[in-house]
């Protein structure tokens, strides 16, 4: 069937808009694609004037997708990851292939990049690509082979592996603690600044249920969107922060941050979870994956057993 021309634009004006869809930004898809803003900016406009409809629309200081643009920035981005997708299976003359990985940015620092070097010399065959992102991956629009979240099962259309069974203790800078003196009870410990992670609300209200029910927390003055910036604030001496073991065991047996009781409150959910198309689950490369992740994991709880966390 002979398609009408009219309803194909310029192609030269879609990269920029599938990279400013996907990135967020006219300056972010800039950057990417080494061209300037303006340049952006007139590629799009160029495409809004074919289709006769605004594609993005200001909101205050930034610019949003249109009801227009969203739909069909929707169809381009699952056009190029098709395109991406088929121009990966020449790849394949090359001895070497790509395995790109999702993770969040706190396991991305203390579980994988610690252990990338140790994934590489077993799997030379493999180019390990680590993105650390506290988004979740979108596997129908995206070229991400696997991610690693913090969630809940189920997880629709994928496969999924729990990591770790983590167990929160509370852990704050040597000099915050010397200055609110000994801390031996967990009425001492509601006495502190406590740092809520506004992604998992309610920790510390079952810490605290755990640990002495006549202990009420007040309001909660500190909150943090990511595990890392939490840890960030209990670096600088701000507050109180309540974090998954064995994960972040060698920000103790390092010195940088001190446990306060011993991490005992169970993770029910959501936990660090390894996911991955269900389609890719006799793959090659997930398979090395899961087994190089598996090593680590069990490592890293090696290591907080030995520590006595």
């Amino acid at each position: 069937m002979q398609r009408s021309r009219s309803s194909l634009p310029p192609l030269s004006t879609l990269r920029p808009f599938e990279a400013a869809v996907r990135l967020g930004s006219f300056k972010a898809a800039a950057e990417e694609l080494r061209l300037t803003q303006s340049a952006i900016s007139h590629q799009i406009s160029s495409l809004e004037t074919h289709f006769r409809t605004k594609l993005f629309v200001r909101q205050g200081n930034r610019l949003a997708l249109s009801e227009d643009g969203a739909l069909y920035g929707a169809a381009m981005m699952k056009i190029f990851t098709e395109l991406t997708r088929a121009g990966e299976t020449f790849s394949k003359r090359d001895s070497h292939s790509v395995l790109r990985v999702s993770a969040s940015p706190s396991f991305a620092m203390f579980a994988a990049l610690p252990y990338a070097e140790e994934f590489k010399s077993r799997n030379a065959s493999l180019d390990l690509r680590l993105e650390a992102r506290n988004t979740s991956v979108d596997f129908d629009a995206e070229t991400i082979d696997a991610a690693i979240e913090v969630g809940s099962p189920p997880f629709p259309g994928l496969r999924a592996h729990r990591l770790f069974r983590s167990r929160l203790g509370p852990l704050a800078h040597p000099d915050l603690c010397a200055k609110f003196g000994t801390i031996k009870t967990a009425g001492d410990l509601a006495r502190m600044p406590l740092i809520e992670l506004n992604n998992i609300p309610g920790l510390w209200g079952r810490w605290f249920a755990s640990a002495d029910r006549r202990v009420k927390v007040g309001e909660l003055r500190l909150s943090s969107d990511s595990l890392l910036a939490a840890i960030q604030m209990a670096e600088a001496g701000s507050g109180v922060l309540l974090a998954p073991f064995p994960l972040i065991t060698s920000l103790v047996s390092s010195g940088r941050l001190k446990i306060l009781f011993r991490p005992s409150l169970p993770v029910e959910r959501p936990d660090f979870h390894l996911v991955y198309r269900k389609g890719d689950s006799g793959s090659a490369k997930i398979k090395a994956l899961t087994l190089w992740l598996n090593g680590v994991t069990a490592e890293l709880e090696q290591k907080a057993s030995a520590s006595g966390l």
